[in-house]
């Protein structure tokens, strides 16, 4: 598992997620993203105005 935090310019800020990576023989097999969504929020907010 990766943890990462990714610092975006405004109007949005800091996105906390998390990486779940499955490998078979060596080969990444899946990649899974987990991660708030709460930062994107402001996007809906802004493009109703």
């Amino acid at each position: 598992m990766v943890a990462y935090s990714v610092h975006f310019k405004p109007p949005l800020t800091l996105l906390n997620a998390a990486g779940l990576v499955t490998e078979k023989n060596g080969l990444i097999t899946k990649i899974e993203l987990f991660y708030d969504t709460k930062p994107f929020e402001i996007l809906n907010i802004l493009k109703k105005n």
